[in-house]
């Protein structure tokens, strides 16, 4: 009988999987390429910038000022005038800014003026008429005074005289009330035709001064959110002034030929080389000294696993999960090592100075030499990690990464 057809596995998922890995990796490779060479571009440009803006700042200072140690007038120089130039730049962006806001607020002021007018104007009309029902009122008080108590007589026109000039709400409620006292009189003791005329005015006060109050409210909310907005524009034109001014002063303080000098530098490369140069030269060269470490273990993985004729099958980083752990572990061991060159460098056992100045105070190392080093040692970082084993022996004893004895001991 026949054997069922077994189906056999494909190898084809294998193969993508591991095309998949190598573009993966590939695609990290490049992208750790860029970033160290993108950073590193941009650490070397503000050192070269720095260095040649120091020597021209140096060459256009006293002769006294020129013999200072380590050109440190000259570096202060350049970064009191670096500092006034951002700043200078920083101020004059803000200014076009503040102008247009100043702009939109003085319409936005003139907007709530005309809105607080009008209300005004309306209350102003509401007002005028309402002086005239009072003016009318007092006017038929005194006529037919001799037909009403005297004391109300007396109050009303007292109140007439304290609230005729500067009418308010409250004083048109009061008015009503006063108003509807007289009215309520009983017709045997006030005449129908004199109840009919005070009638009327308060028939008036409550049909044609229904929304006195209202406008009243809404003419003192937009007072305040006109007196408010106006505090708003004021600050505003203070930010401008203080802003402008300092503009004037700093524009006065610069140093034309300093300025020049900067501008040629702001205008090269997209600027880059003119936003690094207010790093500090020792900062400058630990940026380049990383990156050319991380620059130094990215090449070492290629030429390892990549490169045409060197490839290592046996740790073939696309057959298992372990290439990326690889290529970042070494660009970890290669950043690891820059830094310890760096600190060897900077403790003075490596000849990687400066030419010039030799004090202490003024050591400056020299980035071409170090990140030189740097490269090397990310890209031998194994050697490189096995000579900092040697050296720690020899400096705290103990036993080589063979297990031979340090050399003091031998």
């Amino acid at each position: 009988m026949p054997e069922p057809n077994v189906k056999q596995s494909d190898p084809v998922p294998t193969q993508i999987l591991e095309r998949g890995g190598a573009v993966f990796i590939g695609g990290m490779i490049i992208l750790l390429y860029g970033v160290f060479l993108a950073i590193f571009f941009a650490g070397f440009s503000g050192y070269l910038a720095r260095v040649v803006l120091i020597k021209e700042f140096d060459t256009n200072r006293a002769a006294a000022i020129i013999a200072e140690p380590g050109n440190r007038q000259a570096r202060r120089s350049l970064d009191v005038s670096l500092h006034r130039h951002w700043r200078l730049e920083k101020l004059e962006t803000s200014v076009k800014p503040l102008r247009e806001l100043e702009v939109s607020s003085k319409l936005e002021l003139r907007s709530k003026e005309e809105s607080l007018m009008k209300a005004t104007d309306v209350w102003q009309s509401q007002r005028s008429q309402l002086q005239e029902v009072f003016a009318t009122a007092e006017q038929h008080i005194r006529i037919h005074a001799d037909d009403l108590n005297p004391q109300v007589v007396e109050d009303f026109l007292y109140f007439i005289n304290d609230h005729g000039t500067f009418l308010t709400a409250s004083a048109l409620a009061e008015f009503r009330g006063r108003l509807s006292g007289i009215v309520a009189i009983p017709e045997q003791s006030l005449d129908a035709a004199i109840r009919q005329k005070f009638q009327v005015l308060m028939d008036r006060t409550e049909t044609d001064f229904e929304g006195f109050d209202i406008v009243h409210q809404n003419v003192q909310q937009k007072e305040h959110e006109k007196t408010l907005h106006l505090a708003e524009y004021q600050a505003i034109l203070t930010e401008l002034g203080e802003t402008q001014s300092e503009i004037r002063e700093l524009r006065a303080s610069i140093d034309p030929t300093h300025s020049a000098t900067l501008h040629s530098y702001r205008d090269t490369l997209a600027g880059l080389p003119y936003r690094m140069i207010g790093i500090p030269t020792i900062l400058l060269t630990l940026i380049v000294t990383i990156s050319s470490g991380g620059l130094g273990a990215v090449v070492s993985f290629t030429r390892r696993f990549l490169g045409a004729g060197s490839r290592d099958l046996s740790e073939d980083p696309f057959k298992s999960n372990k290439g990326i752990s690889r290529l970042l572990l070494n660009v970890g061991e290669g950043v690891a090592a820059s830094i310890a060159i760096f600190l060897f460098a900077g403790t003075g056992l490596l000849m990687l100075t400066q030419g010039g100045e030799s004090k202490p105070d003024t050591l400056q190392l020299s980035p071409y030499l170090v990140a030189f080093l740097a490269f090397v040692s990310g890209f031998k970082a194994e050697d490189a990690f096995e000579k900092i084993h040697e050296f720690g022996n020899r400096t705290f004893g103990g036993q080589n990464g063979d297990g031979s004895p340090p050399r003091a001991a031998q």
